[in-house]
Formats: C-alpha cells, sequence, structure tokens
C-alpha cells in the first residue's frame, strides 16, 4: 500500500443519508500498487484516520456501522467507525479476494 492522501479539515458524518454531523478529521488514504508497474489495483485501498466531533454527539451506536464522510472540498469517502473516540479504519481489498465487487 502506498500513501495516495493525507488530509484535514472541516466536514460531516452522514449516517443513512440523513442527519449530518459537524466533525474534524483527519484522514490518511493508501492504494493498493501493481509492483513493478505502479499501477493502482481497482478496489484495493485503506482509509486511515480520526474524526472528533461535538461533546454532545453520541457515535457509540455509529461504530461498525457504513457512514459517508463528506470532505471539506465536497468528496465524499464511505467510513467506518473502529471505535467511539473516533477512529476511522475502511478497507476495500479489491477484486482477486472474492466475486462480491
Amino acid at each position: 500500500m502506498k500513501l495516495f492522501e493525507d488530509a484535514s479539515g472541516v466536514g460531516e458524518l452522514w449516517r443513512d443519508g440523513v442527519s449530518p454531523v459537524a466533525v474534524r478529521y483527519s484522514i490518511q488514504r493508501y492504494q493498493g500498487i501493481v509492483e513493478g508497474s505502479g499501477l493502482p489495483i481497482p478496489g484495493r485501498h485503506r482509509i486511515e484516520g480520526s474524526i472528533d466531533c461535538d461533546a454532545g454527539a453520541n457515535l457509540s451506536d455509529w461504530v461498525g456501522a457504513p457512514l459517508t464522510l463528506r470532505l471539506s472540498d465536497g468528496r465524499m469517502l464511505g467510513v467506518t467507525l473502529a471505535d467511539r473516540h473516533g477512529r476511522i479504519l475502511s478497507e476495500g481489498h479489491g477484486p482477486l479476494k472474492c466475486m462480491c465487487c
């Protein structure tokens, strides 16, 4: 995996397309690369990082659920909270592990 992007800013965290929560985020996006050619492996990626939100927001119910993080530049990333403290860890396995993608 090769570091593709290191970004931080203020964005929104969405669950089921409703009720956005304002968050401050810091993420690192990694991309799988074919050894030798340097070409990306479609679907093979990892997003690591963290979010920090309002003290009033309860993230415990969102741990493990499919979420969308809207970045400050408008892009949207599918993410998963790994714990109630806001740690993000999402992985895509690529087309060689299974037939789902």
